[in-house]
């Protein structure tokens, strides 16, 4: 009993309720009226799309960001097609990171390719650069469906580079 009673005692009183003063409301009016032409805008460029094959690709660039739906870290590589029908088409490399980087981790296992197949000692820092300014056969595939699963529309798929396959060229002297 004493427990619906402190239920009902913690009621707003509906007297003391509150309400919008009609200025307001007419000043949300009169904005969303004269804004009747807004709207969002896209926030970057289509993706490329090409078809799945390996081709040979140079890495110009990287970055780490932070995947808030992931909760991760992830360094993207940019690489840029060599193939005579795409030339200049940039693709992503999306690789998930954390601070060590084990054995069976796709990250390790790329950077080995694109150290010349050397592997690191332990404590060894693997950095990103290691990738730049190098020609690599790559293997590049379509995505077909969104981070939740659903198949994307035609317009909408795009390709990125599933995995680094190769180290053809280096910029580097091997040891």
């Amino acid at each position: 009993m004493s427990h619906k009673k402190e239920l009902t005692t913690n009621l707003p009183d509906p007297e003391e309720s509150y309400c919008i003063p009609m200025q307001e409301v007419r000043e949300i009016r009169e904005t969303t009226d004269n804004n009747r032409k807004w709207a969002p805008t896209a926030t970057e460029n289509p993706r490329p799309l090409v078809p799945e094959q390996q081709c040979e690709a140079t890495c110009v660039a990287h970055k780490i960001t932070f995947q808030k739906l992931y909760n991760r870290n992830v360094l993207v590589l940019t690489f840029q097609l060599l193939d005579e029908q795409y030339p200049g088409v940039r693709l992503q490399r999306y690789l998930p990171v954390s601070k060590r980087a084990g054995r069976s981790s796709a990250y390790y296992r790329e950077w080995v390719i694109a150290n010349a197949g050397i592997l690191p000692r332990r404590g060894d820092r693997l950095s990103p650069k290691k990738f730049h300014g190098k020609l690599f056969r790559v293997e590049v595939k379509t995505v077909r469906s969104g981070w939740h699963g659903r198949p994307l529309p035609e317009t909408l798929c795009y390709s990125k580079v599933a995995a680094v396959l190769e180290l053809l060229v280096t910029n580097e002297s091997i040891q």
